[in-house]
């Protein structure tokens, strides 16, 4: 169940959120290795997923659901337990079912 967006709270619904579908199992945290690489003076740390299976899983379930002649939506109808707040009357926020990194919150249109 989302609640209705406020600045001064968003930071503890996706804690409370996060904390919630990892323990109803929602939320599946793809391991990774990391690497920093340097690119001028500017570093940036790359990830490399090491085991996709699941979200590979996720999305043929997903394929089989949606009719064939409408394109693929990945957000239509997020899972209750991912949606944290609505941000507005055309957007809202949801957790990144396979998250690579703590907390990895979507901002989302309600329609495609």
């Amino acid at each position: 169940m989302s609640t209705r967006f406020k600045a001064d709270n968003l930071w503890a619904e996706i804690v409370a959120r996060t904390q919630s579908s990892i323990a109803f199992g929602t939320l599946d945290i793809i391991e990774t290795d990391y690497h920093t690489v340097w690119q001028h003076d500017f570093s940036f740390i790359v990830r490399v997923a090491t085991h996709l299976k699941r979200k590979a899983q996720e999305i043929k379930r997903q394929d089989r659901n949606q009719q064939q002649d409408e394109p693929f939506n990945p957000f239509l109808t997020p899972e209750p337990e991912l949606t944290v707040a609505d941000i507005s009357p055309t957007h809202l926020s949801v957790l990144n079912k396979f998250n690579v990194v703590e907390h990895h919150l979507l901002i989302i249109t309600r329609e495609f």
